[in-house]
């Protein structure tokens, strides 16, 4: 079952849809706009709301 799903996967990418995703992340993932949202957001996640980060 895993190596057909991956191997669909693998088609998919190889194919001109998975090449147009493939750019399209690869662009966002190079803006600064993106990149900042990712880092709030692991923050957010790292730290959550409620707990006091402990920073000695």
């Amino acid at each position: 079952m895993t190596t057909r799903f991956l191997k669909q996967v693998r088609q998919f990418a190889q194919g001109p849809e998975g090449q147009r995703l493939t750019q399209e992340a690869k662009r966002l993932a190079k803006d600064p706009r993106t990149r900042a949202r990712i880092d709030e957001a692991r923050k957010r996640l790292s730290h959550p709301r409620g707990k006091p980060s402990r920073t000695a």
